[in-house]
């Protein structure tokens, strides 16, 4: 069935004026249904960002940050005097090879290898360098014993990473530390 005249339809036939109020009536509501969505969406956006305006606030209202930079301060130095100082990667490397081999010659040990592995730049601050020694060597308890009073009492960190002992007649021992070396220009004394 064809339409000849739509206009015509229209006033003549009430189904289909009713069919197309139902239609506009339909499309009606849902338009308010996604403008009601959209409000809601608006509202819960701002209460974020009020929640979020209200958390810098009082950020900015804090009154101790100055005592706070002081205690950060307070507890950075002595954590920094603990870290071993070098103007170079190469001297930072020889000066952890010559303190290993002072303390082995100190504490008796006949070392087979000791190994220095180049300085490794941390991730988090670059003027920090890691770096790792390999020492093997013959053991003897009682200067074994004098290496590692001497590592632990050092006032630089040296963290020791693995110790491994063979039981004598053929007593050996393989020690691996890791030391952190602070970067200092050529002027810092």
């Amino acid at each position: 069935m064809e339409i000849e005249n739509p206009l015509q339809e229209l006033r003549t036939n009430v189904r289909l004026r009713l069919g197309l109020w139902l239609i506009a009536a339909i499309v009606g509501f849902y338009g308010i249904l996604a403008l009601d969505d959209y409000r809601q969406k608006l509202m819960k956006d701002y209460q974020s960002q009020a929640n979020h305006l209200m958390q810098l606030q009082s950020v900015i209202n804090e009154t101790q940050w100055q005592a706070r930079v002081e205690q950060i301060r307070a507890l950075k130095v002595p954590l920094e005097e603990k870290l071993w100082k070098a103007t170079s990667k190469g001297l930072a490397q020889a000066n952890l090879q010559t303190w290993l081999d002072t303390q082995a010659k100190t504490a008796k040990l006949e070392i087979h290898r000791l190994t220095v592995e180049e300085p490794i730049e941390t991730k988090e601050k670059p003027v920090l360098w890691q770096i790792s020694a390999q020492m093997d060597g013959v053991f003897v308890s009682s200067g074994f014993e004098n290496l590692l009073l001497a590592i632990s009492q050092h006032p630089q960190w040296v963290i020791v990473e693995r110790l491994d002992i063979q039981a004598p007649p053929n007593g050996r021992f393989t020690l691996v530390v890791t030391v952190y070396f602070q970067a200092l220009s050529e002027a810092t004394p």
